[in-house]
């Protein structure tokens, strides 16, 4: 059996040697008699090389390797005048197969195995194959064998040359780098533009690509002399230059002037970590005015990671895209219409949509005009007002002149006049014209006080449909009049209280595993704590532990997992807020267990000290403090006596007094804050008689505020926080949650009045997820007693957690 098997190697490795050296013959005929063009850096041994490949390997029935390899042809071989550089006019192997079926030696079948053995019946059909056939029935018999087996080769294809960001953690000797300085024992050469001469050592060079090593080896010659010297004369001298850096010290000097050429001939020599290296710096360098290019640039060369983070970038950034990029008017209709039809396209209204479907169509309106009709239908026309679609799309005049397009717009006509006629503002989800995107940022509203008790629900807005959902991700530990900030897409849930313990605990929740973990715990218990981030870090500020309002403040760092303390504030400070604001941590109202505070206190980072600014117009315990456009907005609150539906801002940079803005539909203090589509929004509270659902957002250009949607359940000591650019956002969005909930109107002109349980409108079974959760009766008079006692110590001391043991 060994001699057998020994035997059918031998014929293996002889066909492969003629097969190998005919294949070189036959490449070299062609390019002397012009049949065939050589690529600049292509020897016909390398041809020869891929050609052989194929033969090996694209013959058992694997048509997905046979396509790969054909692929890989085409950017070998073109025919003399075909199409564009480094593409054939024509499919190679047509020109090739003539030339292969002619060749002697096996043909088809799979490459031999690595460790030179065949299987057992592998052999067994070897051994009546050479007993009774000639060789090429041998050869026949021998591929019939290896199709019997089942283990299949994976098909070979074009991978992505963007590499883990970790691929060029290898040390490089600095030998390497004073060899190459002093040209000693250098062994080769290679030759570039303008006759420019480089020493190297070959060795060095073929480690960080498998071109060069080819070439210089030379073992497709069949024991031929190796290659010392290579000519590469349409490389600029410069370009390689940077290659040799990164070969001989693993990091080269990518720029803006260089990145172009270096990437193409950094993926032609397969030195994958210059393409690596030329990916980031392109990934820092993206900005609306270049993605688009960028974009295009990392598609033709395959950079399949760079091209879907381009893609992720004209998504968020689309709106800045129309008004910066002199790239976008360049587009192509197929492009511009594959980014409007994107459910995750980030745009705030429909109207921006058309607006860049008219720019687009007007730079070159003669030649464009005909793809009017085809680019409306991307248009999502539910989700755009009644008055802007008469007044500016149906008053275009390509609109007006194209019957075609007339009778595209017709439908969404129709269901815009239904739209603007309906007394209570609903709008039909189901309908694919208001088929609402998927958002660009998700808001997490997590814990709160509701029904008498703290509560560990979370639920998420989706700002696109105007819609809350109750999230099946809840913490264990239900906690009220926490702290929670948004890090590295990681949400962080700060102290807080449940009814008995007053906590020092941090958890953190994944929103894309969905997953609760325990951080480290901080220096001091707080409830009624201040947390902003800033500079990659969470500050934890003033609170009440139990027993004393306090000063204190804290940091953490989550790449160390670890809290550090940071000088105290000035006042003694629980129920305030903070905010981060220009490299400096800002801190107003609250309570000193004597008295409410309308104080101010700013943080200075680099001097590490507290200091006072100037005090606000009204005392605000329960205040929400956020910076927004360059300015803090103080919002809402308890002054003592009342709460509060008026609002405060003040811009550190001109050292004025606070200045009032428009007041809130609501009264409420103890609310979560937070900024979402350039508005900022305000959700949940105690409005000094009961707890509330009720969200509200602040547009600062018109200086109004608007109603949103209400959340399902009536919470006040909440916090939110919102995640921009989630993977998963899709999962959050009302696209992936209507099936879930069955679902298909939402409500997004004027309030919903949630009912005694507390749930908002039309989610119809979020009531008896919340029956579940809770134990309690929801349509019952608990609830109301529950909120009562709360506003009685509300209106008292405006401490829960301190009163609550009195209050049961």
């Amino acid at each position: 059996m060994e001699e057998l098997q020994s035997e059918v190697r031998y014929e293996s490795h002889s066909i492969n040697d003629s097969l190998s050296a005919a294949i070189e013959r036959s490449i070299e005929l062609g390019l002397k008699s012009g049949k065939l063009e050589c690529g600049n850096f292509w020897p016909s041994s390398v041809m020869a090389a891929s050609l052989r490949g194929y033969v090996w390997t694209g013959f058992d029935n694997n048509e997905s390797e046979e396509d790969s390899r054909e692929e890989d042809l085409r950017g070998v071989f073109r025919r003399r005048g075909g199409a564009s550089r480094g593409r054939p006019a024509r499919n190679p192997l047509l020109i090739l197969r003539p030339l292969l079926s002619s060749l002697p030696g096996r043909r088809l079948g799979s490459r031999p195995r690595a460790d030179g053995q065949l299987r057992q019946d592998d052999a067994q059909e070897a051994i009546v194959a050479q007993s009774n056939i000639t060789r090429r029935r041998f050869r026949t018999a021998a591929v019939l064998a290896l199709k019997q087996c089942k283990r299949k080769q994976a098909a070979r294809v074009r991978k992505c040359v963007c590499l883990p960001s970790n691929y060029a953690l290898v040390e490089f000797p600095i030998v390497w780098s004073e060899l190459r300085a002093n040209r000693q024992l250098c062994d080769g050469a290679i030759r570039c533009a303008k006759d420019e001469f480089f020493p190297v050592h070959r060795a060095i060079l073929s480690a960080v690509s498998p071109y060069f090593k080819a070439l210089f080896t030379n073992s497709l010659k069949g024991g031929k002399s190796e290659t010392t010297e290579v000519v590469i004369d349409s490389v600029p001298s410069e370009i390689f230059a940077l290659i040799l850096d990164y070969a001989y010290t693993g990091t080269c000097n990518v720029n803006a002037d260089n990145v172009e050429q270096l990437l193409p001939l950094a993926d032609q020599f397969e030195v994958l970590g210059v393409v690596q290296l030329c990916c980031q710096f392109l990934l820092q360098e993206l900005k609306p005015d270049n993605c688009l290019g960028i974009f295009k640039f990392a598609r033709h060369y395959f950079c399949r990671d760079l091209e879907e983070k381009g893609r992720r970038y004209i998504r968020h950034h689309f709106k800045q895209i129309l008004y910066e990029s002199s790239e976008f008017k360049e587009l192509q209709s197929e492009e511009l219409e594959s980014i409007l039809e994107d459910d995750e396209l980030n745009v705030k209204n429909e109207e921006i949509v058309f607006e860049a479907v008219k720019t687009w169509i007007e730079y070159k309106v003669d030649e464009r005009k005909i793809h009017v009709a085809k680019l409306l239908e991307c248009i999502r026309y539910g989700s755009m007002s009644y008055n802007y679609f008469t007044d500016n799309v149906l008053n275009w005049k390509l609109i007006r002149e194209d019957e075609a397009c007339q009778r595209t717009l017709q439908s969404a006509k129709a269901y815009l006049t239904e739209q603007d006629n309906k007394q209570n503002g609903e709008i039909d989800m189901k309908n694919p014209l208001s088929r609402p995107r998927v958002p660009y940022e998700i808001l997490f509203a997590i814990g709160g006080w509701s029904a008498g008790s703290p509560t560990s629900f979370v639920e998420t807005y989706d700002t696109r449909a105007d819609r809350w959902f109750l999230s099946v991700s809840t913490d264990l530990t239900p906690r009220a009049y926490h702290g929670i900030c948004a890090l590295n897409d990681l949400i962080y849930m700060i102290g807080g209280f449940d009814g008995n313990e007053h906590f020092n605990t941090v958890r953190c929740f994944d929103p894309v595993t969905k997953e609760w973990r325990e951080r480290a715990c901080m220096y001091h218990a707080r409830c009624y704590v201040s947390v902003c981030t800033h500079g990659g870090k969470i500050y934890a500020l003033g609170g009440y532990n139990g027993r004393t309002r306090m000063n204190s403040a804290e940091r953490y760092e989550p790449q160390k997992n670890q809290w550090e303390m940071i000088p105290p504030m000035n006042r003694q400070r629980s129920d305030a807020s903070a905010a981060a604001l220009r490299n400096k941590i800002y801190i107003v109202g609250g309570f000193n267990g004597q008295e409410i505070l309308d104080s101010a206190e700013v943080y200075d980072l680099e001097s590490n000290q507290w200091s006072y600014i100037r005090s606000m117009i009204s005392p605000r315990s329960g205040v929400s403090l956020v910076a927004f456009r360059d300015s803090l907005y103080a919002l809402g609150g308890f002054n003592g006596f009342i709460r509060l539906s008026s609002g405060e801002r003040y811009s550190p940079n001109n050292s004025e007094d606070w200045q009032e803005v428009t007041e809130m539909f609501s009264p409420r203090s103890n609310f979560a804050t937070v900024i979402l589509d350039d508005m900022i929004f305000v959700v949940g509270g105690f409005n000094g008689t009961t707890t509330i659902a009720y969200v509200e957002c602040y547009d600062a250009d018109s200086n109004e505020w608007y109603d949103a949607s209400p959340m399902n359940l009536n919470r006040s000591a909440l916090s939110a926080c919102v995640i921009s650019g989630l993977s998963n956002a899709r999962e959050y969005s009302y696209l992936s949650k209507v099936r879930d909930l069955g679902q298909g109107q939402a409500t997004s002109n004027g309030r919903g009045k949630p009912d005694q349980a507390g749930e908002g409108p039309a989610e119809t079974n979020v009531a008896m997820i919340i029956d579940e959760a809770v134990g309690m009766d929801a349509a019952g008079p608990i609830d109301g007693m529950a909120e009562g006692a709360v506003a009685n110590f509300h209106e008292e001391d405006d401490e829960a957690p301190e009163d609550f043991r009195n209050v049961e």
